[in-house]
């Protein structure tokens, strides 16, 4: 029964598996040769600089998104796929026979929601690193707030990872509560805090003698403790500067990666209560950068932060300066937006669109809840022939949906135009403002535009923004800068968005399932092929060559190949031997009885 079920085992399946294996090998080996052309650059005049500081910005995904908050990105997601059945009727008009299939169109869309953890959003929060007292610190840069403030020993509450500042090991001193000069007098009982000098001022709650600060993002998350003053390096600058040592913060304050938060932001926004100056003020007035000026280049993977100048080799583009929008004393970095956004080549205007805060510390593009609306609005009515956009149930243009949306898809959403004080125009393409998540072999795109009912009137420019344009903060002249930006001067591994380019760099590897370049030695992987791999054999780059929906298929039929060999090989002995024997009973049958004839 074995012998006649081996016979019927196809001959083809051998040589189609050294096919297959031929054909993986032609295409990861020729596509490492491949020419990727590189993004031109201009060559631009800039400010003479002959004192200021260079920082390398690292990548983190971003915090979890607040409803009531301008902060972090939806963990919590609502994945949309679309069947083929889908499409069709999405191109069929209304008013055909066929009108009475929209009523389950939705039936045939998939829906299913998933968390987002980090790393998979092309849009994140971004950190420095930097000394305090001889102690290594990283700080997240936020540009709408004014307060350097990191752990400090004895906080209970602060992750056990987390670096801790200790005042034992330096010469730093604690700004007494007493001290009328740097402690804010008569601000105790107005805001209720626990403890009170003498003076009025806001003690710290854990350490009574310390004066202490308080700090309240909009997010929900927090930090309080005392104010301390030492000595800050920042890349190979030193700085004496007055910081808040954490004594305890919430859960949501501190991301795995990062320790504290490092303020960029004016004065005014440093008072809590106590009015301390921020870092770059301090840098300033110290003579430690030579002008009032600070510039931050975001991408994908990482950035640079220039403080006290700009370096024109990060821009893409001519740099175009507009006035700041300024309230008195000053406090966030706003821009004019004329109250209205230009939608491919139609202008529609928008209920408060009026200014727009640039802030890194914000991860999304965020509008209030009518302009949100209308914009929404606006979308529904013209572009309809976007899988899912029209959908009454479930459309993705929503803060809690991302759609499996195709490149053809992107192509027919506009493109959006910000007017910048009627000076420069911002553009962001649907490849800039719908954000692409790899998850389980699909590709989605979730919209980087969020609602928020507290904004008023202006509206939040983040990363989702500033990865695209070069932002040079001008506070000597009260204007910013904008230029499209170039590879930020991206180091290591980072900078490599392809597995192509990835796997040409002998010391990094391509990690499929984050989809992300890594260096080689913090890797390993099964047979050099998964979950990361290098070099020209790469697996990885089948990825973008194959559909999704074939991975299955080719992981059966690869497992039938394997199998496929031993079996043939099996199937030969087993019919060779039997026909040994065949040839031994006919040969038993008509042999000659010899003995007959004797």
């Amino acid at each position: 029964m074995l012998s006649w079920w081996f016979r019927w085992i196809p001959r083809w399946i051998p040589w189609t598996s050294v096919l297959f294996l031929f054909s993986i090998f032609y295409y990861c080996y020729y596509s490492s040769y491949t020419t990727i052309p590189t993004k031109t650059r201009h060559t631009l005049q800039v400010i003479p600089q002959t004192n200021h500081t260079v920082l390398p910005l690292i990548y983190q995904s971003s915090k979890p998104w607040n409803p009531t908050t301008g902060q972090g990105f939806p963990y919590q997601r609502q994945l949309v796929k679309y069947s083929f059945l889908y499409r069709l009727l999405n191109f069929l008009p209304k008013g055909s026979f066929l009108s009475r299939w929209y009523s389950f169109v939705h039936q045939v869309a998939r829906y299913e929601s998933i968390d987002l953890k980090g790393g998979i959003v092309s849009v994140g929060e971004y950190y420095i690193q930097i000394e305090i007292g001889g102690t290594p610190f990283r700080v997240q840069v936020d540009t709408g707030s004014s307060t350097l403030a990191v752990p400090m020993e004895g906080c209970s509450s602060c992750r056990k990872s987390s670096f801790k500042y200790s005042s034992n090991f330096t010469r730093s001193s604690i700004i007494s509560c007493s001290d009328r000069k740097r402690c804010t007098r008569n601000v105790c009982k107005v805001l209720g805090c626990s403890h009170c000098s003498s003076s009025g001022a806001c003690c710290a709650d854990r350490m009574p003698e310390a004066c202490g600060f308080f700090l309240r993002y909009g997010d929900g998350s927090g930090a309080e403790g005392a104010l301390v003053r030492d000595i800050v390096k920042v890349g190979n600058t030193t700085v004496d500067a007055i910081f808040g040592g954490i004594l305890h913060d919430t859960t949501d304050f501190e991301r795995s990666s990062v320790d504290g938060i490092l303020g960029l932001g004016y004065p005014a926004l440093g008072c809590t209560p106590s009015c301390i100056d921020p870092l770059i003020d301090s840098m300033y007035q110290q003579s430690k950068i030579e002008r009032d000026m600070f510039s931050i280049c975001l991408s994908t993977r990482g950035g640079h932060l220039v403080l006290g100048g700009y370096d024109s080799s990060m821009a893409a583009s001519e740099i175009t300066f507009v006035p700041m929008t300024l309230s008195s004393p000053p406090t966030f970095y706003a821009v004019s937006l004329g109250g209205s956004i230009g939608v491919d080549n139609e202008e529609l205007k928008l209920d408060g669109f009026d200014k727009g805060v640039v802030d890194s510390g914000s991860t999304l593009f965020v509008v209030s809840d009518q302009a949100f609306l209308q914009l929404k609005s606006y979308f529904q009515s013209h572009y309809c022939q976007v899988p899912g956009l029209c959908d009454a149930q479930h459309s993705w243009f929503d803060s809690a949906a991302c759609a499996a949306l195709r490149e053809s898809d992107l192509e027919q959403l506009p493109t959006l135009t910000l007017h910048i004080a009627n000076m420069l125009d911002l553009i962001l393409t649907p490849h800039d403002y719908m954000l692409r998540v790899q998850q389980n072999g699909y590709t989605f795109y979730c919209l980087g535009i969020q609602s928020l009912p507290s904004t008023g009137s202006f509206v939040i420019l983040g990363n989702t923004v500033m990865t695209k344009y070069l932002t040079i903060f001008d506070r000597q002249e009260k204007r910013i800068g904008f230029a499209l930006a170039g590879d930020c001067h991206v180091v290591g591994c980072e900078r490599y968005t392809s597995c192509e380019s990835c796997s040409l760099d002998s010391s990094c590897v391509f990690h499929i399932p984050s989809g992300t370049c890594q260096p080689k030695e913090d890797f390993h992987s099964l047979l050099g092929i998964y979950p990361s791999c290098g070099g020209r054999f790469c697996f990885c780059k089948l990825i973008a060559f194959i559909p999704p929906r074939m991975w299955t298929l080719l992981v059966v039929l690869s497992i039938i190949l394997v199998l496929s060999v031993p079996l043939v090989v099996l199937q030969y002995f087993i019919r060779r031997r039997w026909w040994i024997d065949q040839v031994s009973e006919s040969d038993a049958l008509y042999r000659p009885n010899m003995e007959t004839y004797l």
